[in-house]
């Protein structure tokens, strides 16, 4: 059951738009978006950094303690050379080779919101700065947010097999548990000590 079958949202609610601010912008080796790649993760050579700035933060160091933690970090950002076109429902990415799909399976730039995700490797973090690798984005890209990968969390087969790793778990005590109630009840005739 959802909260929209029980509560009824005003009009003026559903085209709500929304205002951010960037946390910083990227300095890439990519100078446009027609040389950067298509994808995340491609080049451990696509290098970028990215420096919060203190519109937020006295001291923006402080807000990246502790990322060094992690491996890779999730980027929210903009699309900010995209050309201005209007949406379409159907696009057709090239991986397809020209095949016409819903604009939400896949990543084209040219969404109603103009946000984009990446996955970079995390490489060092220095004050207010951090560094990363393998990225797909163009120097000067507005970046809203920085998220901690966290395989348990945001990769579905890692998921998955924590599941089975649990499920297993539970078997294993139980078996023993049972082995337990044998060894109490039986006694061990496998093996006789002769007194010499």
């Amino acid at each position: 059951l959802f909260c929209s079958s029980i509560f009824t949202y005003p009009e003026s609610c559903v085209m709500d738009s929304y205002t951010y601010q960037p946390i910083g912008h990227v300095e890439s080796i990519f100078c446009s978006r027609n040389g950067a790649l298509r994808q995340s993760g491609l080049s451990q050579y696509a290098r970028a950094s990215l420096t919060i700035n203190k519109t937020f933060f006295t001291n923006p160091d402080h807000s990246l303690e502790n990322i060094s933690e992690y491996s890779h970090l999730w980027l929210i950002w903009v699309f900010h050379q995209n050309t201005p076109s209007a949406v379409k429902a159907k696009v057709s990415p090239p991986r397809l080779g020209g095949e016409r799909v819903g604009v939400f399976s896949t990543r084209s730039p040219h969404r109603p919101a103009n946000i984009g995700l990446t996955l970079a490797k995390l490489e060092k973090v220095e004050g207010d700065t951090v560094y990363l690798s393998g990225i797909d984005l163009v120097d000067g890209t507005p970046v809203l947010d920085i998220k901690p990968y966290i395989p348990q969390y945001d990769a579905p087969h890692v998921a998955d097999l924590s599941e089975d790793v649990a499920e297993i778990s539970t078997q294993i005590v139980e078996a023993e548990d049972d082995d337990d109630a044998v060894e109490h009840t039986e006694p061990d005739t496998s093996t006789q000590i002769v007194d010499a």
